[in-house]
């Protein structure tokens, strides 16, 4: 038989236990908020742990499938917006460039994400020299994102000759001299092509005695380009050595935009490796982020190419 205080001291203890529930599920609220709040701080005042880079630097907000790149080039930096809903959050998205200036980051500049080769480029012009990220807003919808940090820009005298598996390399003005025993069309041709030798530029692309140049044309007036150079796989087949596939907007254009650059027949350890032309707007042919500089010269029997520029890795 229970005494009427043993009973209330149970009452008692009943009535105490949510409280005590509440307090603790308060506490637990408590310490996520703080986390948060250090979690924004980092992100606010430092890298947030997130990776650097020399040539290309990226980031993924968690949980957002949003990536924001930023890279140099000859005038400035530029980057991609990557998101598995690119209509809705690529298209259009306000990037800001900050310059880090210690604890704290300067703005020097904002751009504005836009369709560019089917991907969603942004770019800015700055000669700052310090280290640069980029950051993007959240948007109904879409996270926001931020960079990671690249070196100040360094000077085009200090990229390597492609093929590298370097962010960017150098791709020295190649000659090919295209000349077969039938008469070569000219480059005012809706489609052709001409074989030759080709020389200067860098291995494997050149030199090479059994070079390829063509083109198809479209409705538009642009071109699809390619060039191979080709090796000897027997005395009756060849295969490429090195090729660079892109397109012009015409046939007076010197603007050669590359899709693909690629030396399966190259170094060992950029064979597997691919580069593309980003054509930053504003950046000239043969200049670090435009398209590569074609020169077509047409001749009474061949023709003369002269290719020059900066490839940048896939």
């Amino acid at each position: 038989m229970l005494h009427r205080g043993h009973r209330a001291g149970q009452r008692h203890r009943a009535r105490r236990l949510p409280r005590r529930l509440i307090l603790v599920a308060v506490a637990g609220l408590g310490l996520s908020l703080l986390a948060a709040l250090a979690s924004v701080s980092a992100a606010s005042t430092g890298d947030g742990g997130l990776a650097r880079s020399a040539g290309v630097a990226a980031s993924r907000d968690v949980g957002a499938g949003t990536k924001l790149t930023i890279q140099v080039w000859h005038g400035g930096v530029f980057g991609y917006v990557e998101s598995p809903k690119p209509g809705k959050c690529a298209q259009g998205r306000s990037v800001g460039v900050l310059m880090r200036q210690g604890k704290r980051a300067k703005l020097i500049g904002t751009a504005t994400a836009r369709r560019r080769h089917d991907r969603y480029q942004w770019s800015i012009q700055t000669k700052s020299s310090g280290e640069l990220f980029a950051t993007m807003s959240s948007r109904p919808g879409c996270r926001g994102a931020k960079s990671g940090s690249i070196a100040p820009r360094a000077s085009s005298n200090g990229v390597p000759n492609c093929p590298s598996n370097e962010a960017v390399c150098y791709f020295p003005n190649m000659h090919g001299d295209m000349v077969e025993f039938a008469i070569c069309p000219g480059f005012g041709r809706a489609s052709g092509a001409c074989s030759g030798s080709a020389e200067g530029g860098v291995p494997p692309w050149s030199p090479n005695n059994k070079a390829l140049f063509g083109w198809q044309g479209s409705a538009t007036g642009s071109r699809s380009v390619w060039y191979y150079a080709k090796y000897s796989v027997d005395d009756e087949h060849t295969a490429v050595a090195a090729a660079l596939l892109g397109s012009v907007p015409s046939s007076s254009s010197a603007n050669f935009t590359i899709t693909d650059a690629s030396d399966p027949h190259g170094p060992a350890d950029t064979k597997d490796t691919h580069w593309y032309t980003p054509d930053v707007a504003g950046a000239a042919p043969g200049t670090q982020g435009g398209p590569l500089y074609l020169d077509f010269e047409n001749g009474s029997w061949g023709f003369d190419i002269y290719i020059r520029g900066f490839l940048y890795k896939k």
